[in-house]
């Protein structure tokens, strides 16, 4: 018995797929490489770039974090115009658990961007 050849997927353009697309292209990034930012598989970022909106939207942002681009313009193709540092920190970081005990002393200092020279 003949195995039956499934059906291409239509090619759906959206805003997410097509901003995808430009990312991809833009940083030279191949499929396999996207799918290990973002922590999906290779064939769920072929059905990103196919037009298939995305389901796992952590890993979204995780690609979006990764590669430092703006959330809402990839999903939605406007941008949310927010500096970085209006951004709640727990938005920009993952949390670990690294499971240290015992005393520790914590210290602070500013930094400053250095000069392009």
């Amino acid at each position: 018995m003949a195995k039956k050849a499934r059906p291409r997927r239509k090619k759906v353009e959206s805003v997410f797929s097509k901003n995808f697309q430009k990312v991809l292209d833009e940083r030279g990034l191949t499929l396999k490489q996207a799918a290990e930012l973002s922590g999906v598989s290779i064939s769920t970022c072929a059905d990103w770039v196919s037009g298939s909106n995305p389901n796992n939207l952590t890993a979204v942002g995780d690609f979006c974090r990764k590669l430092s681009i703006d959330f809402e313009w990839l999903v939605l193709g406007r941008s949310s115009n927010k500096p970085i540092s209006e951004i709640p920190i727990n938005e920009l970081f993952d949390e670990q658990d690294v499971g240290l005990s015992g005393l520790f002393k914590i210290s602070a200092v500013r930094l400053t961007k250095k000069e392009q020279q």
